[in-house]
């Protein structure tokens, strides 16, 4: 049975969720990686604000998730920019290509267009599912970069969006605050697109781990004040008149450092602002 956990937001309750998989996750070892697993593990969301855990005591690099996020609802991927903000990536990426063959971009390509045209047909559909991890590519050997999303499903539920990530694997301290952050991202501009309130977020993971390496960097975190709101956090692509289309093509010009169409949000500066360095 799975571990069902329910937090607040991703900044609120990111500090609870590590000391957890720590504390009660078994070892394990694939490829010889000494981990701790909790298994498989559904953290329920409650608001798709403030998903980035900062200020926490966590270094992270709001550059890294405004990257895959621009991706994500661009629909496509820029393979060079993640090395430029992280050089660790670099190690993922297939040789000679310099490409990484589980980029979400391009596999999420036009499917999110797909989700909003069958919700707009009907508010109760089951078929508005984005699916990552292609059987045909990801069961060939010797990749340096699977994906670890499997899929993504939303759903109108009491006239809000929610959505659910559904992963094979994930790594709490590396991967889990900029997936959440990336994802929620690409819900609050979907329900944006459709016009509707945006809704819980739940993130289920078969496999949800931290690495031994890691362990001793936990107990450096500290849990936000919860009157601080903290740093500013983006809310997604498109203006609130904006169809998905207009959502799309906003982060794919930021992305690509084009000029916008239109007068961009703040939330969109934002992703300019942190994103310009590494152009």
């Amino acid at each position: 049975m799975a571990t069902v956990i329910e937090i607040e937001s991703g900044r609120r309750g990111y500090v609870e969720l590590v000391n957890l998989v720590q504390r009660r996750g078994h070892f394990r070892m694939p490829r010889g990686l000494r981990t701790y697993d909790l298994g498989h593990v559904d953290v329920v969301v409650k608001s798709p604000y403030d998903a980035l855990p900062l200020g926490v005591g966590r270094a992270l690099l709001p550059a890294i998730g405004a990257a895959e996020a621009c991706q994500l609802v661009a629909g496509r991927a820029r393979h060079d920019l993640l090395p430029r903000i992280a050089p660790l990536f670099s190690k993922f990426a297939e040789p000679g290509t310099g490409k990484f063959h589980g980029a979400y971009g391009d596999r999420i390509g036009s499917q999110v267009a797909a989700v909003v045209r069958k919700i707009n047909a009907d508010r109760e559909t089951r078929q508005a599912v984005v699916t990552l991890w292609d059987p045909a590519r990801d069961n060939l050997p010797e990749r340096r970069d699977y994906p670890c999303t499997v899929a993504l499903n939303f759903a109108v539920v009491h006239h809000k969006l929610e959505l659910r990530t559904l992963m094979r694997s994930n790594d709490v301290w590396l991967g889990w605050p900029y997936d959440v952050f990336q994802f929620t991202q690409l819900q609050l501009t979907v329900a944006r697109a459709l016009q509707i309130e945006p809704g819980t977020y739940t993130h289920s993971a078969w496999s949800l781990h931290i690495y031994h390496e890691h362990g001793e960097l936990v107990d450096g975190l500290r849990a936000p004040e919860l009157d601080d709101v903290g740093p500013f956090q983006p809310v997604g692509f498109g203006a609130d008149d904006d169809d998905w289309l207009m959502c799309h093509t906003r982060a794919a010009n930021i992305l690509q450092s084009y000029a916008s169409p239109r007068e961009e949000t703040e939330s969109e500066r934002w992703y300019r602002d942190q994103l310009k360095p590494y152009a």
